[in-house]
This record gives C-alpha cells, sequence and structure tokens, in this order.
C-alpha cells in the first residue's frame, strides 16, 4: 500500500474513487475522504530536467525611457543525459545570435522557448550556451516613470522574477513550468 504524506501525518491510501459527478475520494481503512482534487483541473507535471545551470552570467544594457533591455546571457550548463537540444526559456525577446561552446550554432525560437540546436550530442562536462538577444519585458522588469498623477517620480526599474517571470527578461531555465 502506498503512504501518503501531508501536514506530517503518514496514513495508509487503499484506493482513489470518483463518483459520478467527477468527485474524487481517497479510502483509508473503513474511512472515505473527499479529495482536494477538481475534476476540471489537469495535472501538471514537471518537465524532465536535462541540464544543471552551473553558472549564469547577465551583461544587460537598459534603456528606461524605452523600457527596454539589451543582453548577453551566459550560460554554463553540465548535461544530465545524452543531450542535442537545450531548451531555456526566454518570453517576447528578440534573439540576434546564440553560440555554443564559443561557435554560433542553429536554433529555434517561438516567442516562448528557445531551443539551441548542437550539431551532435554533448559531450559529458561543463557547456556554454551565450544568447545575445533584446527585450520589451511586460514581466519580471518594471520601469517606473512620471505620470500625470506623479510628475516627480524617478525613472527606475526593478526586478520581481520568482516564480517564472525571469525569463520576460533573460534566457533561462525555469524549473517550476
Amino acid at each position: 500500500m502506498p503512504l501518503f504524506r501531508a501536514g506530517g501525518c503518514i496514513s495508509t491510501l487503499e484506493s482513489f474513487s470518483e463518483d459520478r459527478r467527477g468527485a474524487v475520494f481517497v479510502t483509508s481503512g473503513e474511512r472515505r475522504y473527499r479529495s482536494f482534487y477538481l475534476p476540471e483541473s489537469r495535472p501538471h507535471f514537471a518537465r524532465s530536467k536535462a541540464f544543471h545551470t552551473g553558472h549564469l552570467k547577465l551583461e544587460i544594457e537598459v534603456d528606461l525611457q524605452r523600457k527596454r533591455l539589451e543582453g548577453r546571457a551566459s550560460l554554463r550548463i553540465v548535461p544530465l543525459r545524452s543531450l542535442q537540444r537545450i531548451e531555456l526559456d526566454a518570453r517576447a525577446m528578440h534573439i540576434s545570435m546564440v553560440t555554443l561552446d564559443g561557435g554560433e550554432c542553429r536554433y529555434e525560437y517561438d516567442n516562448e522557448k528557445l531551443v539551441v540546436i548542437a550539431d551532435s550530442p554533448l559531450s559529458r562536462g561543463e557547456h556554454e550556451v551565450l544568447v545575445s538577444y533584446a527585450a520589451s519585458p511586460t514581466q519580471g522588469v518594471y520601469f517606473i516613470q512620471p505620470d500625470e498623477a506623479y510628475p516627480e517620480k524617478e525613472v527606475q526599474a526593478w526586478t520581481q522574477s520568482e516564480t517564472e517571470f525571469a525569463s520576460y527578461w533573460f534566457p533561462c531555465y525555469i524549473e517550476t513550468r
């Protein structure tokens, strides 16, 4: 019997069942409990991680007036298995160049994901992916400027990248997606 742990208590679950309306119930011993699962919800599984990011270096120029960034992101990655395609999260960016281990490489970009394509499977050890890009982030970086209500407001920018917003202002791998 599988063990279920929640809030510090451990119980033995014997079965899951569903009523005709789609409500899910959990049975443990003599007791039947309604699950927190909602019938209309879909499971969200973590994607299979193909590499570890050892280091990320960002070189960014910020244009506060135009609310725009131009940057270079250098990611040092270590493959966790045979790997020829490196998938990064990069939302609404203009990708100008991608290199892998110092040489230009092929890539695919669909305005959400940047897939760096190696000519052959990467060897063990560390590899460097360098992405040159520009972005006008709608999330992750927030640009503050004077407006009618606050004409004396100082021009500034600040970041808030938790949990998935980093990919709006630099290419990265978001594990919680």
